[in-house]
């Protein structure tokens, strides 16, 4: 890099770092929310039976054929149209709505099918003799669904999550300033000059957000084994 980019660098590094509050907090709560959306999925899936399943294996088919940035465009455009109807002005919504919905639809689909491919991975004769032995079927998912399910879903989720991360940086197509809508933002404000030193940068505040992330899952999976194990689940056959 010629000097121009490396002024640049070193110039966005603290406007990179007051976008990572939003960049953060989309990462969270999209992760939170997708967690749970993709196991309702699953249940209503193994639970309700061919139609459920068939709708669901229709949005999966979409979610996977489609790129999220149009599926983020989708929702920031189609949204408020149909809700207009009911009265609902969406369109004067903050654009960090529309990527949490878009994001969530996207992630819990994706959650969802490694619960599934987990849960089809547990053998079932644990399950049957749990009720066997008249186990509640919350202590079922708690002592044997759980800590075997987890362990076979853990690595995919761990690649789902940090993938999300990085995934983040397409909201600043619909507006929202996070960490790249705060490059971009300054790399034109600069006309264009030194855009590699502040696209450099960007770069690499992604890099070391996805390296915490990666080792404080990987201590968050020593710490959930840890507990599994301590519990001492019973193999029931």
């Amino acid at each position: 890099m010629n000097n121009q980019n490396i002024a640049r660098f070193i110039d966005a590094i603290p406007l990179l770092i007051s976008a990572l509050p939003l960049t953060i907090f989309l990462f969270i709560v999209i992760n939170m929310t997708s967690i749970f959306v993709g196991l309702l999925i699953v249940y209503l899936r193994i639970k309700y039976g061919k139609v459920i399943n068939g709708i669901f294996a229709l949005l999966i088919s979409y979610i996977r054929g489609t790129p999220l940035l149009i599926q983020l465009f989708i929702v920031y455009f189609g949204l408020p149209k149909l809700l207009l109807p009911l009265g609902i002005t969406a369109s004067r919504w903050n654009p960090i709505y529309f990527v949490i919905i878009a994001y969530v639809i996207n992630i819990s689909v994706f959650f969802s099918e490694i619960y599934r491919s987990a849960y089809l991975g547990i053998d079932k004769g644990q399950i049957e003799a749990a009720i066997s032995i008249n186990m509640k079927p919350l202590m079922i998912f708690r002592r044997v669904i759980l800590p075997q399910g987890f362990k076979i879903a853990y690595a995919s989720m761990t690649n789902t999550i940090i993938d999300s991360l990085k995934a983040t940086s397409l909201a600043f197509a619909v507006g929202v300033v996070d960490i790249m809508g705060k490059g971009n933002q300054f790399a034109s404000s600069e006309l264009g000059v030194g855009q590699l030193g502040i696209f450099c940068a960007v770069a690499l505040i992604y890099f070391i957000l996805c390296f915490i992330v990666e080792k404080l899952l990987f201590i968050i999976n020593r710490l959930l084994n840890k507990e599994f194990v301590t519990e001492k689940t019973p193999h029931l056959t």
